[in-house]
């Protein structure tokens, strides 16, 4: 099989970036409508992908190198773009059978469903809505805190805690410091470098928010603290999946390691909750 460029060519493609852009349907498009139509505004392509505001952000950054703007702020394909996408075309048949294959039920129901990136891309450069579900989220944790007299830390939850609401809360706010602190950490250990913008928080947030809004739902629908305990659970295994998704997103990191970071935080909530469960607190 060839590819753009050629083997002996300085711009030549290596295969994992031929299949990076031609396994992402959005991504895809893109070439092909900048391709068909030489350029096209940013709500032109938003029109006709029918994605949203966030979803082409991310894609269109996902697609650097390939695809550019000029002065009048309008999109069209790189000398590189060009390549692929005629590429694309003379491999039609190819691509053809290659998007026919049905993906395993693993990646259709367990990774896409409980790593929902397409979901998540919505707050990508939306930092009105970033910052509008962040603060969502910081109140979230602070009326649950004072209304059920528990104790939030990052993603686990102590119902039954008898210190003061100010240490509660303080408690609350130094988990969020920690949470955020350790995806960055991890982040840069692992040689992914990206800075934290406002939409990134939004979308951290939105992977907590069903935590912290849960526990005095939760009393209200159980009266059983077993049966709490098992939806707080679960709503843990979705919360996982929509953290890694967004640290997927803005730290352009395999969904693999992402879950390694959003794991390392989790396991030592859970830790904490395991050393202070017989305690009285």
């Amino acid at each position: 099989m060839s590819y753009p460029g050629g083997s002996d060519s300085e711009d030549s493609l290596d295969v994992d970036t031929i299949y990076s852009i031609i396994g992402n349907p959005h991504k895809r498009r893109i070439i092909t409508y900048l391709g068909e139509h030489g350029e096209a505004s940013f709500s032109e392509l938003k029109k006709a992908l029918k994605v949203s505001v966030g979803n082409l952000y991310y894609n269109l950054d996902g697609l650097a190198g390939f695809v550019t703007k000029n002065e009048k702020r309008r999109y069209f394909l790189t000398e590189k773009g060009v390549k692929v996408y005629r590429w694309m075309k003379d491999s039609e048949p190819m691509l053809k059978a290659y998007m026919r294959k049905k993906p395993s039920l693993i990646d259709k129901y367990v990774v896409s469903l409980l790593v929902p990136v397409e979901a998540m891309s919505v707050f990508y450069h939306q930092r009105v809505l970033g910052a509008g579900v962040f603060i969502a989220t910081l109140l979230a944790g602070l009326f649950t805190t004072y209304v059920t007299h528990g104790l939030l830390f990052i993603m686990e939850y102590f119902p039954y805690v008898s210190l003061p609401l100010a240490l509660r809360i303080a408690v609350y706010l130094t988990g969020l410091v920690v949470a955020g602190g350790l995806v960055e950490l991890a982040a840069r250990a692992m040689g992914f470098h990206a800075p934290i913008q406002l939409d990134f928080l939004g979308a951290l947030s939105a992977g907590l928010l069903p935590l912290y809004i849960s526990p005095p739902l939760l009393n209200i629908a159980f009266n059983d603290p077993l049966m709490q305990s098992i939806v707080f659970r679960v709503l843990q295994v979705f919360s996982l999946g929509l953290l890694t998704a967004a640290i997927s997103i803005y730290k352009n990191m395999p969904k693999e390691r992402a879950f390694i970071v959003v794991f390392g935080f989790y396991y030592i909530g859970f830790f904490l909750h395991l050393l202070l469960g017989g305690l009285e607190l």
